[in-house]
């Protein structure tokens, strides 16, 4: 699939979104990404109501959290898959974020299920980074006339529906000292806010992407004098990420282009 002429916007859920009506916004878009349990939010009026790609890694607590929302928001107590439920979400395009071992697990599960998986999830999926940040560097490889980026905050400050169901279905006292703290304060959480602002803003800086005004204040105050030669240390990649790392990410952002 290409995305070549579309006008797409990707759809985080960062607390901001409570009051600034992105809703009609994001549905004016061609192609609407969401992320995660951002698919559940029932907050049309702020985070809008259109999907047509659905981005998660499709491991861990994460899908656990998506299912039980879907549930508890349908009333139901079903046992199904995450597979099954983006299915009757009505979505059928989907971005794996994540290549675990055994390595063909979800994109056969999803294939099988119907779903069509839009990017080699090897492109980006050992890199430390969240999915949402993944997703947006996989969007690029289908080449989007456009690409909006909004509810990205680069923390655990959650949209508050999102916050409500990831208490209700984990552990309240973890999940809140991990709310408290961005990725960098919080040692447990592997994930780099400084990493993923100079992804963000050097992709931005070559891209021309759009961003809502949020997010935009945090690019342009963000300063990347002297990350260049750091990031890597800074991001906490160890030697398996650095080909990775260097093949896909650095070509995208270095010469505009991708293969």
């Amino acid at each position: 699939m290409s995305l070549e002429g579309k006008k797409v916007c990707i759809v985080s859920y960062a607390k901001y979104m409570e009051e600034k009506k992105f809703g009609k916004i994001i549905d004016s878009y061609d192609k609407v990404v969401r992320v995660n349990n951002g698919v559940n939010i029932p907050d049309k009026k702020h985070f809008g109501s259109k999907t047509d790609i659905f981005s998660a890694n499709f491991f861990g607590g994460k899908n656990g959290v998506i299912i039980k929302t879907w549930n508890y928001l349908n009333k139901t107590n079903e046992k199904v898959t995450i597979f099954e439920v983006i299915q009757r979400l009505n979505i059928k395009d989907i971005l794996i974020n994540n290549k675990n071992s055994p390595s063909t697990e979800p994109i056969f599960r999803a294939k099988k299920s119907g779903l069509n998986v839009l990017v080699d999830p090897s492109i980006n999926s050992r890199l430390p980074i969240t999915t949402g940040m993944q997703a947006i560097i996989q969007l690029l490889y289908l080449k989007p006339k456009e690409l909006m980026i909004i509810g990205f905050d680069f923390t655990m400050n959650l949209h508050k529906d999102y916050e409500e169901f990831y208490k209700m279905f984990r552990k309240a006292e973890r999940v809140e000292s991990r709310l408290n703290k961005t990725y960098d304060e919080c040692p447990d959480i592997k994930h780099s806010t400084i990493f993923e602002k100079y992804l963000l803003k050097k992709l931005w800086q070559q891209y021309k992407l759009n961003v809502d005004p949020f997010l935009l204040k945090i690019l342009k105050n963000f300063d990347i004098t002297g990350l260049d030669d750091k990031v890597l240390e800074i991001a906490n990649i160890n030697k398996k990420f650095i080909d990775l790392y260097n093949n896909n990410v650095v070509n995208l952002i270095e010469t505009g282009k991708v293969k």
